[in-house]
């Protein structure tokens, strides 16, 4: 569902950059365009705090250096997740888009195991 929200972002992106460079606007369809991209970053950074951050990811103890780095490492790719989500709201800059896969491609590899 995360990679659907980014696909989502990216077309909305696209769709925006495409209407602005008309010469005659449609402002109605340039909005909901904007207010699709921003839904869908809420949506994306809504499932990175409620559903991993507090449900998913768990604290371990520092002890276990090992356990502890790799939950850091989670901890740190969702927050890099989260900033660019809400780099890719307010923004039209594809760049933020492109990280962000690439920033969940590497928590599914951080949560899931490289394998998957």
């Amino acid at each position: 569902m995360m990679a659907e929200h980014i696909t989502t972002i990216e077309k909305s992106i696209k769709e925006i950059q495409h209407l602005s460079a008309e010469g005659d606007k449609n402002y109605n369809q340039l909005v909901r365009w904007i207010v699709n991209k921003e839904n869908h970053a809420d949506y994306f950074s809504e499932i990175v705090t409620q559903y991993f951050m507090t449900q998913r990811v768990k604290p371990v103890e520092e002890s276990d250096q090992k356990a502890y780095k790799e939950y850091v490492h989670k901890l740190t790719l969702l927050h890099k997740m989260m900033v660019l989500a809400m780099k890719c709201k307010q923004t039209t800059d594809l760049e933020n888009v492109e990280q962000l896969k690439t920033c969940l491609a590497q928590f599914k590899a951080a949560y899931l195991g490289a394998g998957n």
